[in-house]
């Protein structure tokens, strides 16, 4: 809510100066001025004391437009003031002057049923400090209250001050003016339609009907806030333009004298009176008409009654239409005066000629005024999710990110996403995941829900509680006992108001609703106290235990609410049993969530859920060790390098205390694992590590240690190049994870092994048979049909089978993007590249490689992703960058990633003999090829023998060239490799006889 100080400056001297009978005289006709314009305005006087007046806006009832009648009211009483300053200058030779400061903000209020509407909190302070630092006769507010009113004011520049107990400088406005009609933020009359081409349809040929037919009629636009009954109201207006006569009014939502004020903007958007008067010269009645109607807009002396108003209108609407029809546009008609409803009815069961109403408003109309769905009612709905996004585009929002984010948020609302556009604009950052409610949005539903019947708002509120989608049941269980009767039918009106909506039975077999927008749950919750929400959410666990299956996963929804109770509740009062109990139960709940998701490969959620438990659990706790270490590696697994490492190093520290060796070195094969890929280390202290674990767990009966174990010294076997001697390791940890039956770890033991058969020296037909038994033997889940896929997409690249190999690709890509495993789908895009680059397509490949690169950044980048896109590069003939990656991979490297280096060296050596730098190339390609050597990739080692074959041929070398040639076309043969011998033989050496091939 909004709240306004206004203090007089110079009270004390007034008092020294003057009788004290005179100064109470004073005090007390500036007090009536003052509290008089606070309640024409909508506001309650909470306080009056001395000279000080403090006003809020929004108790006991909330208005939309809180702010902007806050900071009309401020306007009014500087004027008032001056006003009153020459009365009292007349009669007691004295003047007064005041400050004002407003400000807007979340309080804590008084219950309004029993007359204590107090408001406490941090924005009524500031308002105060805004008050005390504005100059004698000035307003200053807010930059919380300058958002809701922008659009109406006039604001010096924005300063900042520093206010008592607050830790940093706040801003402040100083207000210039105010406009005394408009709306505080202005809506984006000028953006695209978007999406409402059949109820502009509708209307436009309703109306042409009228016209062609010379009727009168009223059409009303229904909708929500937000939905966009104006912008359409000013499309279907903007079409007539040229072939009607058109005028335009708003009703406002309060003032004096407002009953007929849409016929005030009605007569200025027609020219003023002197031009109405024009207009319809020479109708019949048509001074006394004229009259009628200066009566209602206050220019007349005399005021008529409203029969004759009515009459005398009509007429004047009736003469305009004469000789071109009239279409009059009425704004905001939920909002207007029983009188001015009344008129619009009148003219069209009376009216005579082309004159039509088109009205807007929100469906609280209809709840006041049943009647009016006689007339032609057109309804505006959300816009779809395409509708939306294509408005904020339109908006200025260029992200493809961003504008998914506030879609989501908007939920097909054009206000919304307005709102939530322009908030992102003004932070000048489109990268967003979450957005905040802004402010107008919050006031728009805050009014909507306060014109509730109590039990209704009960009712929202503890649904609120149970989230977007609720169970009535549930609803009812939490409500008080005398509630509980009530339950469904206020439920069901909420639904005819458009708050809720009833939902198809469910598996549960009970009647479910759901919020009509996510925003609505959000501000009927926001307005439940901290307290009440512990109560609530400690109700809602309880109750969610107690039912049957098939009211969700149990676990991860009553963890989350036993831990919105425990946060609430510790906000208010220091630890007891109650909130340790909280804790204990949200602990447990949470963790055992976070087990299964972690089971299903759902790193994410793990992450998430584990995290939470680990916050909420007790120090001493025994399971703690445990789920700290599958939380370190969900969230190095989705690319949260920091957390994983803390996580990992607090493992280590507990399994210390606790004397735990066995779990001490699951977390230091973890850390040697993390090393070798993250730091570079040599292969020689994993593989030391992994067999030093391997004994311990092996004492130890550890299944799944072995199993880990087992697969760390297959990692080093492949780091050290010996692909072999991984597999044979890699089987040996699957057969271990089989025994401890955890699917998990033989989707991380099979993604090595299906490595180890890409690269080594397994056949590739061979090697394509294991993969699909492995998917076919294993329990298989989306980590480990994608871990197999990975390499499978290789192996029938190899093979000459390109779009399989593609599809294969496509599928792992989804399945890894799918978990959110980020350092999966990096990994992948090197078999993606080095697919690609046998199908001699070095752009896809490029493509692929640049993709996996950016999120390995994150960890410092990877020598083998950077030889790789060296390779794609130099393939294009991008021989700078390529040379330049080349050497940065060989430095990341170290000498200790053999497969990286060899990529390196030899496209190096492409990009010297291309220079014509061909002793250069040779060295380069010589040591290449002798460091393959001390590997059995045979595909490495034959791509780094074609190279030196080139170079050897650019020195006229041609016996060594078909030596090394025949070479490596015999590794391919024995990997398998169609495609690599296709290629090979386009270049095969004049006379050197053909090699054995086998089938």
């Amino acid at each position: 809510m909004t709240i306004l100080f206004c203090d007089t400056v110079g009270s004390t001297a007034l008092g020294e100066a003057t009788d004290p009978e005179t100064t109470r005289r004073v005090m007390s006709r500036y007090a009536e001025t003052m509290i008089e314009i606070v309640r024409i305005h909508g506001g309650t006087v909470e306080r009056f004391r001395g000279d000080e007046v403090m006003a809020v806006f929004g108790v006991p009832i909330v208005h939309e437009d809180d702010a902007l009648r806050a900071v009309r009211a401020g306007t009014e009483m500087q004027r008032a003031l001056g006003r009153l300053n020459e009365e009292l200058r007349s009669r007691f030779e004295i003047e007064l002057a005041c400050r004002i400061g407003i400000n807007t903000g979340e309080v804590v209020a008084g219950d309004p049923s029993t007359g204590e509407t107090f408001v406490t909190g941090d924005a009524v302070n500031l308002a105060k400090r805004l008050e005390q630092v504005a100059e004698p006769g000035r307003i200053m507010i807010g930059t919380a209250t300058h958002a809701l009113v922008k659009d109406a004011v006039r604001v010096g520049p924005r300063e900042r001050f520093t206010a008592k107990g607050k830790s940093e400088d706040v801003g402040k406005l100083q207000l210039e003016d105010v406009d005394a009609s408009a709306a505080g933020y202005a809506r984006r009359l000028d953006a695209p339609l978007v999406g409402r081409l059949a109820e502009r349809t509708v209307l436009c040929d309703e109306i042409d009907r009228l016209f062609a037919e010379g009727r009168c009629g009223v059409l009303t636009l229904v909708g929500p806030a937000g939905v966009g009954k104006s912008r359409l109201a000013h499309e279907v207006v903007s079409h007539f333009a040229g072939r009607a006569r058109v005028a335009t009014g708003r009703c406002l939502a309060y003032g004096i004298g407002i009953t007929y004020w849409p016929l005030v903007e009605l007569v200025q958007d027609l020219g003023g009176m002197e031009a109405v008067a024009e207009a319809v010269r020479g109708a019949e009645d048509e001074s006394v008409a004229l009259e009628r109607l200066r009566s209602a807009i206050g220019e007349a002396e005399l005021v008529a009654p409203s029969d004759e108003i009515f009459w005398g209108i009509r007429r004047v609407l009736e003469a305009l239409a004469q000789r071109r029809p009239l279409l009059v546009c009425l704004e905001d008609i939920h909002w207007a005066e029983p009188t001015m409803l009344d008129l619009v009815e009148y003219v069209a069961a009376f009216g005579v000629g082309p004159v039509v109403v088109l009205c807007n408003a929100r469906p609280e109309l209809l709840e006041s005024r049943p009647t009016w769905a006689r007339h032609m009612l057109v309804e505006l709905t959300q816009l779809t999710d395409a509708e939306t996004e294509a408005l904020i585009a339109s908006l200025g929002i260029e992200d493809a990110r961003a504008r998914r984010t506030i879609a989501a948020t908007a939920e097909g609302n054009p206000l919304f996403a307005e709102q939530l556009a322009a908030m992102v604009l003004e932070s000048g950052d489109e990268r967003v995941e979450h957005l905040a409610m802004p402010a107008s949005i919050q006031a728009l539903l805050a009014a909507r829900l306060d014109s509730l019947e109590p039990g209704e708002r009960r009712a929202l509120e503890r649904a609120s509680v149970v989230g977007k989608e609720f169970w009535q049941r549930a609803v009812a269980d939490l409500s008080p006992a005398a509630d509980r009767p009530q339950v469904t039918t206020w439920l069901l009106s909420l639904s005819r108001k458009g708050l809720v909506v009833p939902m198809r039975e469910d598996e549960t077999k009970a009647d479910r609703f759901r919020f009509h927008h996510a925003l609505i749950r959000d501000v009927a919750y926001g307005g439940i106290p901290k307290g009440v929400r512990a109560d609530l959410h400690e109700g809602f666990a309880t109750w969610l235990r107690s039912q049957p299956e098939g009211f969700g996963e149990h676990d991860e929804i009553v963890g989350y609410h036993a831990e919105q109770a425990y946060r609430y509740l510790s906000a208010l009062v220091p630890p007891d049993e109650r909130t340790r109990a909280l804790s204990a139960q949200a602990a447990r709940s949470l963790a055992a969530a976070g087990r299964r998701a972690y089971a299903r490969d759902d790193m994410r959620a793990t992450s998430s859920l584990l995290g939470r438990a680990g916050e909420l659990m007790a120090p001493d706790d025994p399971s703690r060790g445990e789920l700290q270490f599958q939380l370190s590696g969900a969230a190095w697994s989705i690319g949260d390098r920091r957390r994983g490492d803390d996580a990992l190093e607090a493992v280590l520290a507990a399994a210390e205390r606790a004397g735990d060796t066995r779990l001490a070195w699951h977390a230091l094969l973890e850390r040697a694992a993390r090393r070798s890929y993250e730091h570079g280390a040599e292969a020689d202290e994993l593989l030391a590590v992994a067999e030093e674990a391997r004994s311990v767990f092996a004492e130890a009966n550890d299944s799944l240690g072995l199993a880990r174990a087992w697969r760390r010294i297959a990692n080093a076997q492949r780091l050290a190049g010996q692909f072999e001697r991984a597999v044979e390791a890699g089987e040996e940890a699957f057969k271990h994870a089989a025994d401890a039956v955890d699917g998990r770890e033989q989707g991380r033991i099979v993604d090595g092994l299906c490595t180890a058969l890409l690269y080594g020296p397994t056949y590739a037909p061979e090697a394509i048979t294991r993969c699909e038994e492995l998917i076919t033997e294993a329990r298989s889940t989306p980590s480990f049909e994608a871990a197999v896929l990975s390499s499978l997409a290789g192996l029938v690249a190899m093979r000459g089978d390109f779009a399989r190999a593609r599809r294969v690709y496509r599928r792992a890509k989804r399945l890894w993007e799918e978990l959110g495993l980020r350092y999966a789908v990096a990994g992948l895009t090197q078999v993606g590249g080095e697919l690609e680059l046998m199908a001699e397509n070095p752009t896809g490949a490029e493509r692929e490689l640049r993709a996996g690169a950016e999120m390995l950044e994150t960890v410092g980048g990877n020598a083998l992703q950077s030889a790789l896109l060296a390779k794609a590069l130099a393939a294009q003939g991008g021989d700078v960058e390529a040379e330049a990656l080349a050497v940065a991979a060989e430095r990341a490297a170290g000498g200790r990633e053999i497969q990286a280096e060899v990529i390196a060296g030899v496209t190096r050596a492409v990009v010297c003999a291309r220079r014509g730098e061909h002793d250069v190339a040779l060295e380069l390609a010589v040591a290449a090829a002798s460091r393959t050597e001390q590997s059995d990739a045979l595909n490495l080692r034959a791509d780094a023998l074609v190279v030196l074959t080139r170079c050897l041929e650019n020195l006229g070398r041609t016996a060594e060239a078909a030596a090394r040639h025949a070479e490596a076309r015999s590794l391919y043969v024995a990997k398998g490799n169609a495609a690599a011998l296709a290629r090979l033989s386009e270049r095969e050496p004049a006379g050197l006889p053909s090699a054995p091939r086998r089938e």
